[in-house]
């Protein structure tokens, strides 16, 4: 997980359910076997091992390297859809928006998330993960209605409150101080602070004032 708390003030949307049902259902389910047959699609072409290399290396030593050669092979316009699977690519999208991260380019990394996780090819605690990343980066910047939006769907794939990521409450708590006027938003705020509080049963309540 990448810490990046912040506060901010932020309003909602004006009209318009702010996002489809289907968030919280990734294509993908943690079965053994989905997982063994997505690996071997995944390494059946070439294309698909040059993003690999670059994904798999524990310890790049020049990460602005790794980027260039994972956006130059994810780029390549002899390769669609059929050369490079959904779920390769959307691992591709994931490690695109940690690099970035860590070479602090926000802003990429917020794009290459959302690519991730609109791919749906990711397994449920991969998506989960991905969503609280974009839900800090959200709050950080100043954006309450994809930060409820991202957290919701984090609640939504994973199992249980102890299963949050420990930071989870932070942020619903920093997006309670936030004015939101679309109820939906406001619905799903409130949801998200009974989470929060089951999460963390000791720690006081969020200050709405």
């Amino acid at each position: 997980m990448f810490g990046v708390l912040g506060m901010a003030l932020a309003v909602g949307l004006l009209s318009g359910d702010p996002v489809h049902g289907d968030l919280c259902r990734p294509r993908i389910a943690p079965d053994p076997l989905v997982t063994e047959t997505i690996a071997a699609d995944a390494l059946q072409t070439p294309y698909a091992r040059e993003v690999l290399d670059v994904i798999l290396r524990p310890h790049p030593e020049d990460l602005r390297q790794s980027v260039l050669e994972l956006e130059h092979a994810l780029a390549q316009p002899a390769f669609g859809a059929n050369e490079l699977n959904a779920r390769t690519r959307a691992l591709a999208y994931v490690y695109l928006g940690g690099a970035y991260y860590n070479l602090d380019r926000k802003d990429a990394s917020l794009d290459y998330w959302e690519r991730a996780v609109s791919t749906r090819m990711l397994f449920p605690d991969e998506a989960a993960s991905v969503h609280f990343n974009l839900a800090q980066l959200y709050i950080r910047a100043s954006n309450v209605r994809d930060t409820i939006i991202h957290l919701r769907a984090t609640a939504c794939l994973t199992d249980a409150e102890t299963e949050l990521p420990d930071q989870f409450a932070d942020v619903v708590g920093h997006a309670s101080r936030m004015e939101v006027v679309h109820p939906t938003l406001l619905a799903w705020r409130e949801q998200l602070g009974l989470i929060a509080a089951r999460q963390r049963p000791n720690s006081p309540p969020n200050d709405h004032n």
